[in-house]
């Protein structure tokens, strides 16, 4: 069967025309969906009458869980390419391939060029098999590629496996490369390499091959042998510079065909000199592709003696797929004819010679052969007691109160003939068993299921044991996979193994999905979320639909969900736990955002809830200049976590909400010039640490200000030090900043104060200091940074900043008592009666606003505060504020009212004050 599941639609030019097909629109010619049914079998693509030519860009893409098993040959993701072929970028996790001749995970049989490719999974064929390629043809090059994939060669007659190539014949080339999977099979050792068969012309440089994990120690026909071992692959955590270093030579390649070798064709991630060499070339993550299994060695490995054979046994090791066993007489070398691979822990090694013989296993985990187990010894010779052996029961299904019966000597033997006797155990209480001679008798008690274990014994006390599943009742279960957009239905289907005689009501829910990595949809995204499915009398299916709601908010384009059955009380019904729960998604996609936003995200998907969480993160641009957009949502760009570059330029944007960079932490250009922008939100830029561009010149409030605050944030300013201060930045810092801090009267621990990219707040300094302490921060500086024509950064005014410290802000002392206003005359008060000043800070200086200036206006003369009357027809109420500020810089602010009433002309007017809480701000 095959089954594709893309971590996004790709672009192919499968016919090399230079135009490609791209979820249903373009070019028909490479249009490889089948019925909007999943992914056709691109495995068959291709053929020695029309292979592929085009080329196949991954950009970063990784193809999960190919699954090919064909009996015919040439198969991979592609079966056969021609030299115009090429492929670059693209991994493949987790291929299972089973297949006859030329079988590779990508390419069956190659020509062409493949750069930065790698793969994981299992490949097996008749001969020409690879991890990553079957045949490479004449014209194949294969360059800063590797292969984790389990390799094996079935046929006995077999020829050529290899871990990354199966054959690389004639002028093909490998270059820079690597692999590390298991070689394994039944074909002849001679054809089977490390890393590939290389024939004729062929040349490989600067590649090579675990020799421990493939099981491969030495390759004469890989010219030349270069089997290293896993720490001299993993060592290594930089390309290298003496000539002798293994991957000295892995940055001479150009990877992108431009004709030149630079940065762009760095293809390599080291890591840690535990890990192999990952890739990050064109967008691939180097952190993802794989994991180094544990090498865990086997324990308690032994061999008992049977009639010409030794059974060998062992504990299991966590993750191992498989084991490999391995036999020799003592002084002689490990060969790899002289082995075994199973699944189990136990391997009957038969058809041996009289004689002494050692034994070790090695565990298979993740297609990586482990270290070898210590050796087990055993001599093969006249035949001792062998222990019963287990052939298995078949599992049961019955009513409650039927009966069955099981034949155990049929599901044991003995080898020596022995006279067996046998015993029941059973867990759980849904049935009863009993033993009568050879004779298993079972009972349905209640609906449910239980395990029960049979157990045979001879007459020396060994013994094997059979376990198995009975199930009672009707077996109810869930099924489905269900995904639908806001507005849809989610529909599952519940079944019973086998019709009931009454009407039988199946209680559903729903639940959170339990992945804590995955946003959950709740109650709020369902029409129910609860209720109940019938099945009525001789019926086995129900269908359970529950309605997705459609609302407003915008949230993650994939909500997980569960649907789960609740334990019926009818106790005739039985129960299967596998298969109670499935989860679902709701998919909202982009369809609630900004309809501009909106359109540009789905622009490559037929509909707007189509794009999914992981097509999100990996959109690079957000291209939305000149779109008239006059407003942008909160969570606009919820999920771009990808997203480098955000084009807003010439649209209508007068405001922008508070979090809109919250969710792009790796934007490196934002250009928002051009629109009617009159300030910026405060933390627009928090989190944002990679701005490598940022264009604001064309809004009404540009330049806009770069402000740093100084704060002290151990104590008031004013208290007694030393004093921990910092500075703290409104809007964010779009890049990052250091400022010189200048201090008259005190110390500080360091010259200056640093703002990381990103960041709202910066490192602290220490202020020391006997009286007054005046602070200075310099303004920052902005990159100088060009961008075409212009700055990278421009629309931005920097500012610096002042802190005083250690010194007391001036304080009202005394209220404006009440007093008469003359019609004619001005009313005057000496300030100086009304404020004290510290004396660290220096004297006052004095400002004064009214709030009304038809009633009055102010004005200060040093410390003397003048009050006029304005309008004689005007009356009401106007607040007077002064504000005295010390030589520190510091304030105090008095407020209070003066009511103005009108009299007879000539005559007096009178006002009243009174005076509010006064404020220091700090």
């Amino acid at each position: 069967c095959h089954g594709y599941e893309l971590t996004r639609d790709l672009d192919f030019d499968t016919d090399g025309d230079g135009a490609t097909h791209v979820n249903g629109v373009g070019d028909p010619d490479d249009d490889y969906y089948n019925g909007g049914l999943g992914w056709q079998a691109i495995g068959s693509m291709g053929g020695s009458q029309n292979p592929y030519r085009g080329r196949f860009e991954g950009n970063g893409h990784v193809i999960h869980n190919l699954f090919i098993n064909r009996s015919e040959g040439v198969q991979g993701l592609f079966s056969w390419t021609a030299g115009e072929a090429r492929f670059a970028a693209v991994g493949m996790r987790n291929v299972h391939i089973n297949a006859g001749r030329e079988v590779g995970a990508l390419v069956g049989h190659h020509e062409g060029r493949i750069a930065a490719a790698w793969s994981s999974g299992s490949v097996r064929g008749t001969d020409l098999v690879g991890g990553l390629v079957g045949g490479a043809r004449s014209s194949s090059r294969i360059v800063a590629s590797y292969s984790t994939a389990a390799v094996e060669c079935t046929s006995p007659t077999g020829m050529w496996a290899g871990g990354l190539a199966g054959g690389h014949l004639n002028s093909a080339s490998i270059s820079g490369s690597y692999s590390t999977g298991a070689v394994t099979g039944g074909c002849p050792a001679s054809v089977k390499h490390g890393l590939a068969r290389v024939g004729g012309s062929a040349t490989v440089s600067a590649s090579y091959w675990d020799a421990r994990t493939s099981g491969i120690p030495d390759d004469a026909d890989t010219n030349p042998p270069e089997g290293l071992s896993t720490s001299a692959l993993q060592t290594p955590i930089a390309y290298g510079a003496a000539a002798t270093d293994i991957y000295a030579t892995w940055h001479d390649y150009d990877l992108n065909d431009d004709g030149r070798v630079d940065a762009d064709d760095d293809a390599w991630h080291f890591g840690t000199s535990s890990q192999y060499p990952s890739l990050k070339y064109g967008g691939l993550d180097p952190t993802t592709q794989f994991a180094v299994p544990p090498s865990g060695a086997p324990t308690e490995v032994r061999a008992e003696t049977g009639a010409q054979s030794l059974l060998v046994t062992w504990r299991a090791v966590a993750g191992a797929t498989a084991y490999r066993v391995q036999w020799r007489v003592p002084g002689q070398a490990w060969s790899s004819e002289r082995q075994a691979e199973t699944t189990e822990t136990r391997y009957e090694i038969t058809d041996l010679s009289d004689g002494a013989y050692e034994v070790r296993v090695l565990a298979v985990i993740g297609g990586v052969v482990g270290e070898p187990s210590a050796a087990a010894e055993g001599e093969v010779g006249t035949p001792g007691n062998r222990p019963p052996r287990a052939l298995g029961i078949a599992d049961v299904e019955l009513d409650v109160d039927e009966t069955a019966e099981v034949d155990l000597d049929a599901a044991f033997e003995d080898r020596d003939g022995d006279a067996l006797r046998y015993s029941v155990a059973v867990d759980g209480d849904a049935v009863e068993a009993r033993v009568s001679g050879a004779t298993l008798r079972l009972r349905g008690q209640r609906a449910g299921e239980a395990t029960v274990t049979a157990t045979a014994t001879d007459p020396d006390g060994q013994s094997a044991s059979a376990s198995f599943t009975v199930q009672v009742g009707a077996v109810l279960s869930l099924h489905g996979s269900p995904a639908a957009p806001e507005g849809g239905v989610v529909a599952l289907q519940a079944e019973l193994s086998r019709p009931l005689a009454s009407d039988v009501e199946v209680a559903w829910r729903m639940a959170a999905d339990d992945d804590p990595a995955t946003a959950d949809a709740d109650a709020a995204d369902f029409a129910a979320w609860a209720g109940t499915a019938t099945f009525a009398a001789g019926e086995t299916r129900t269908q359970i639909a529950v309605a997705v709601l459609d609302d407003d908010a915008i949230e993650p384009a994939r909500e997980r969900f569960a649907i789960e059955l609740v334990q019926p009380e009818d106790r005739n019904v039985g129960l299967s736990a596998r298969a109670w729960r499935v989860l679902g998604s709701v998919q909202e996609g982009v369809c609630d955002r900004t309809p501009a936003v909106r359109t540009e995200l789905s622009r490559n998907w037929r509909a707007c809830h189509w794009p999914r969480s992981i097509d999100l993160a990996r959109i690079p641009t957000l291209a939305l200049s000149a779109s008239g957009i006059d407003a942008l949502r909160p969570n606009d760009l919820l999920g771009l976590a990808g997203l480098q570059r955000l084009d807003l330029r010439g649209n209508a944007l007068a405001t922008l909400p508070a979090n809109l960079l919250a969710n792009t932490p790796r934007l490196r250009s934002l250009r928002l010039d051009g629109n009617r922008l009159e300030s910026l939100p405060a933390g627009l830029f928090e989190g944002v640490a990679e701005l490598r561009e940022l264009r604001l010149a064309g809004n009404p409030g540009a330049p806009f200000a770069l402000a740093p605050e100084l704060r002290r944030t151990d104590a008031e300013p004013w208290a007694a030090g030393p004093a921990t201060i910092e500075a703290h930045l409104p809007l964010g810092a779009p890049f990052a900043l250091r400022q010189a801090l200048n201090l008259v009267g005190g110390e500080a621990s360091a010259e200056e104060l640093a703002f990381a990219a990103g960041a709202v707040s910066s490192g602290a300094v220490r202020v020391t200091g006997n009286g007054l302490v005046r602070v200075l921060l310099a303004a920052p500086t902005i990159p100088a940074t060009r961008c075409g024509n212009g700055s990278c950064f421009d629309g931005l005014a920097v500012e610096g900043a002042a802190l005083a410290l250690f010194a007391q802000p001036p304080r009202v002392s005394a209220e404006v008592p009440a007093a008469d206003l003359l019609g004619s005359e001005d009313a005057r008060i000496d300030l100086a009666a009304h404020f004290a000043a510290s004396g660290d800070a220096g004297g006052l200086t004095y400002t004064a606003t009214v709030d009304d200036a038809l009633l009055a206006s102010v004005s200060v003369t040093g410390s003397v505060l003048t009050i006029a009357a304005n309008e004689d027809s005007e009356e009401g109420t106007a607040v007077v504020t002064v504000v005295a500020t010390d030589e520190a810089g510091q304030t105090a602010t008095l407020r209070f009212q003066v009511e103005v009433s009108p009299r007879s002309p000539g005559r007096w007017r009178s006002w009243r004050s009174t005076i509010a809480p006064p404020t220091t701000p700090p």
